[in-house]
């Protein structure tokens, strides 16, 4: 059994692997570069400019309540005139909070204004609920890097940020894609030649089907964590690691709010950074495994090669349109796989509120995931074994 592994492992080290492997590479720099936009400068010129911008628009506006002030109390309308009193202190507040931030330097002062930001808009009156549910949760947050006395480099581009960011931006839709194209041929490939020539030694089908299932998806995992370890390295190498044993948020819980999940206070928890990447790395490889076990399961079905790598394709794009973009059927998301698809998010609990479905827990992702590998498994070798593939 184990050298039919090994022989099946040998086959996905070929041209098709070096070109999926090309692409993985070229669109995840791509999309950690610029989708993320985190850059290694201290203060994001971006960012600069839209402060700027903020602070010129404040400071409009607190020109304009001073003189709507002066006029409800020229009228006497004094009660108004506090009203709007009280909108001018809250804007002039805000705007020593932009000033703040236009001038912090350091990542410690960045720290600091975070902290003082989400406490100030905690007090604003026109917060609305699910604000304040975002602001407790950052504030949270925030106040656990502050007493772990490790402040992680959140400004710029590091391995930690790559780990936590990365699946969100690429996993659902860009790493399904291409794990299918590297696992959707690995039976219908072989029909009418490596197949006939199993058959004429004394293996059953049995052990054909596990031994090109198992390599399959020990093939996948391996090979795309692979390339997101080499480029998780040299990020670390180029622009730090974090630093990686800083705090980390984990499992936060919601509860169903009206329109939204809300946040139940002090819920997560926090653990070190190289922890939460052991963990990360865990679901990944998982989440892998079942893609690959959906491209296997389709190519046992077709015959042809070409036939069976579309229709997968095909499968996962359906998938997640249902899931995604007109998310159809939310009480059923917690049983498919794609919907945890940003790893990163299970893990700290805010994929809950991303997709507005409390039911999406790092439990349901496990038995989802182990489910639909097992499933996928047992409907291969059963199809498997009653197949003619002398044909």
């Amino acid at each position: 059994m184990r050298n039919l592994i090994l022989l099946e492992l040998r086959k996905y080290f070929r041209v098709k692997t070096l070109v999926v492997g090309v692409i993985f590479i070229i669109l995840s720099s791509l999309f950690t570069l610029n989708g993320n936009k985190i850059t290694s400068t201290s203060v994001n010129e971006y960012q600069t400019r839209i402060i700027d911008e903020l602070i010129s628009k404040t400071e409009q506006n607190i020109e304009v309540l001073k003189l709507e002030v002066d006029r409800f109390r020229k009228k006497g309308d004094e009660a108004t005139a506090i009203k709007i009193e009280e909108i001018l202190k809250e804007d002039f507040n805000t705007l020593q909070l932009y000033i703040k931030e236009k001038n912090a330097k350091t990542k410690e002062d960045r720290l600091n204004l975070r902290i003082e930001k989400a406490e100030t808009y905690l007090n604003i009156k026109n917060t609305t609920e699910l604000s304040k549910d975002e602001i407790i949760r950052e504030l949270e947050v925030n106040k656990a890097y502050k007493q772990s006395n490790i402040i992680p480099d959140d400004d710029k581009l590091t391995a930690l940020t790559f780990a936590k960011k990365f699946p969100k931006n690429f996993n659902a839709f860009y790493l399904a894609i291409l794990v299918i194209i590297l696992s959707g041929d690995a039976v219908s490939n072989e029909r009418g030649s490596t197949l006939i020539g199993y058959m004429c030694q004394p293996i059953t089908k049995s052990k054909v089907i596990l031994s090109k299932f198992i390599s399959t998806i020990i093939a996948a995992v391996g090979i795309f964590t692979v390339y997101e370890a080499v480029i998780f390295l040299f990020i670390g190498a180029l622009n730090g690691w974090g630093p990686i044993n800083s705090l980390v948020e984990f499992g936060a819980q919601f509860t169903k709010g009206s329109s939204f999940p809300m946040y139940i206070s002090d819920s997560q928890s926090f653990i070190p950074g190289n922890k939460f990447i052991l963990y990360l790395l865990s679901y990944q490889a998982l989440y892998i495994a079942t893609i690959a076990a959906i491209g296997f399961l389709i190519s046992v079905i077709f015959s042809k090669s070409a036939t069976s790598t579309s229709i997968s394709v095909g499968i996962i794009l359906i998938i997640h349109t249902i899931v995604y973009k007109i998310k159809a059927l939310p009480f059923f998301h917690k049983y498919i796989f794609i919907s945890y698809g940003d790893i990163s998010g299970l893990l700290t609990g805010g994929l809950s509120f991303e997709m507005n479905n409390i039911n999406l827990s790092t439990s349901n992702a496990l038995f989802s995931m182990i489910a639909t590998i097992i499933v996928c498994y047992l409907i291969s070798h059963i199809l498997f074994t009653h197949q003619e593939i002398y044909s």
